[in-house]
């Protein structure tokens, strides 16, 4: 039989004295070739009408009398050979599974990224905004779709057990080895920002993926920058984005950068995918923030605090400081001053594969305090301690209905206004049969333009004459 990657050889151990079966467990245990049998495999060889004794052994020194009641009846091991013992295999013993390759593929051309399955998604983990009722029913109904499909729903442990916990299995994908394929998201931006803080640590705790799994986003908040899916389509979505078997049938996605930062004073690392920010908090005084990139001095800031942002969270917090608003396709880092105390203090975009450290120097007037997405709770970064921020090797795929960024330039004008203005009407209008005639076609003085005479001037001509 094959369970978690394992194959499980039984061996007949009733030939011989209950000594010489004591002697050969006790070998093999010292040599880590006998693993014990998980109960949930014992009871479904007992509900197949097998019926077999285990022998149980904690160490080398059983009883003889133990080992002789064994000996004497069709008693079973599982043995794993010696041969198959690899990094992976010693990482299952110690309690981690070896998991399956990833049920998803991703193919790049150019610029442009695109996903397909290459087998059933197994698990679908579904995180939706916090105590919704309209929400829960919608994560309900395609919970629902998923589960007649054969995918196993989970629900994150924090937030969506309180009121889904009765009909899907609750997980922490923060602590857990569970494997998960599909991530749906129903809710706002900072529902997909709370799906990221879920994946933090999941390449810590499933071990040898390559990455993240794709994440549908439907919009059920506030301003859903992040969430292409209308809620309302979720049937022909799913059905498109599950049908997608083939490379020539593959989903657009867009891989969102994001950051890990490590601080010396907390020790421990946070993944984002907005910004991370360093604010006075409570202070009165200036922060005084050092910044070197690449081991490089760049900057001292001045400041009520900076804002580390990536292309997707140039649209947040730095918007709203005066940072400029940059494509997720880009390959940037960006670093907004938050009310610089200097006229010649802007915002700077510098490579995402750079390296970047923060400082607070000993001649500061107080420390300053983190934010990471706005997600977690804010951490004191004392005088002298450091920030280091870098890339993170694992981008977060987020699926999508255009290619590249079509919908993030869709999103600024439709969510966030820009650039917006009643178009300015031209100078001389054209006749109705010719409002598609170039500027190059003819003159504005031609006889073909009903609103001009021959002899009239040219709007030139009567600009020159005002003056």
């Amino acid at each position: 039989t094959t369970r978690m990657g394992w194959r499980w050889l039984f061996r007949p151990t009733s030939r011989g004295g209950g000594g010489q079966v004591r002697r050969c467990l006790s070998h093999r245990i010292r040599r880590g070739m006998i693993l014990c049998p998980p109960l949930s495999l014992l009871r479904t060889m007992a509900s197949c009408g097998t019926t077999a004794k285990f022998c149980s052994v904690s160490s080398s020194s059983s009883s003889s009398s133990s080992s002789s009641a064994s000996s004497r009846s069709s008693s079973f091991l599982f043995v794993l050979p010696r041969r198959r013992l690899s990094s992976s295999s010693s990482s299952h013993l110690n309690g981690h599974h070896s998991p399956p390759s990833s049920a998803h593929e991703v193919s790049k051309d150019g610029r442009e990224t695109r996903v397909w399955w290459r087998s059933q998604p197994k698990t679908a983990l579904v995180v939706k905004k916090f105590r919704d009722p309209l929400v829960t029913h919608k994560a309900i109904e395609i919970g629902n779709y998923l589960s007649s499909r054969g995918i196993c729903v989970v629900v994150d442990s924090w937030r969506n057990a309180l009121d889904m916990e009765d009909r899907y299995k609750v997980v922490n994908p923060r602590s857990e080895d569970t494997r998960i394929d599909l991530v749906i998201c129903l809710g706002g931006d900072g529902t997909i920002l709370h799906a990221n803080s879920i994946l933090n640590t999941y390449k810590d705790h499933v071990k040898g993926i390559q990455s993240l799994p794709p994440i549908i986003s439907f919009a059920m908040g506030s301003l859903g920058f992040l969430t292409p899916f209308s809620a309302s389509d979720w049937l022909p979505t799913l059905e498109h984005i599950l049908g997608a078997k083939t490379e020539e049938e593959a989903v657009h996605c867009s891989m969102r950068t994001r950051l890990i930062c490590t601080t010396q004073n907390d020790g421990n690392q946070h993944c984002v995918l907005n910004d991370i920010v360093i604010s006075r908090g409570v202070s009165p005084s200036l922060c005084k923030l050092v910044v070197h990139v690449d081991n490089q001095p760049v900057a001292l800031f001045q400041s009520d605090g900076l804002i580390i942002s990536t292309p997707s969270g140039s649209t947040a917090y730095s918007l709203s400081a005066g940072g400029s608003m940059i494509a997720p396709s880009v390959n940037c880092t960006l670093l907004t001053p938050i009310a610089p105390h200097s006229l010649s203090s802007r915002p700077i975009g510098v490579s995402s594969d750079s390296n970047i450290s923060v400082s607070i120097p000993t001649t500061a007037r107080a420390g300053a305090f983190v934010t990471f997405d706005g997600q977690d709770r804010m951490i004191e970064l004392p005088i002298g301690d450091t920030l280091q921020i870098y890339k993170c090797p694992l981008s977060l795929p987020l699926m999508t209905r255009h290619r590249l960024d079509f919908e993030w330039f869709q999103s600024l004008t439709t969510k966030l206004g820009w650039n917006t203005r009643v178009e300015q009407k031209p100078l001389y209008p054209a006749a109705p049969h010719e409002t598609d005639r170039s500027c190059s076609s003819s003159t504005p003085h031609s006889s073909s333009n009903p609103k001009m005479a021959p002899g009239d001037a040219t709007p030139i001509q009567s600009r020159w004459r005002r003056y």
